[in-house]
């Protein structure tokens, strides 16, 4: 898949899946996951690291950026912010 734009379509339909899945089989999961992340964010975010973020990474964040405490969320998996993840670069 060389289109970006397919890519972001492709991660934003996962996302809409995943929502949906949650809603209808585990709905007091879906208030784990938080709001979107804005670009503003990943701006500052990429300019304390110097690093400019993959367009994937950046679609995903901007479906949700994590989730709270992954109760269950994705098992064992913790679904970090950007916050987090910057945090975890240092």
């Amino acid at each position: 898949m060389d289109n970006k734009e397919d890519q972001a379509d492709v991660i934003h339909d996962l996302w809409k899946r995943y929502e949906n899945w949650l809603r209808k089989n585990a709905p007091s999961l879906i208030e784990e996951l938080n709001d979107p992340c804005n670009t503003g964010d990943i701006d500052e975010a990429e300019e304390e690291l110097e690093i400019k973020c993959p367009e994937n990474l950046v679609t995903f964040l901007m479906g949700h950026n994590g989730g709270q405490a992954a109760n269950g969320l994705l098992g064992n998996w913790d679904l970090y912010s950007l916050d987090e993840n910057v945090e975890e670069a240092f």
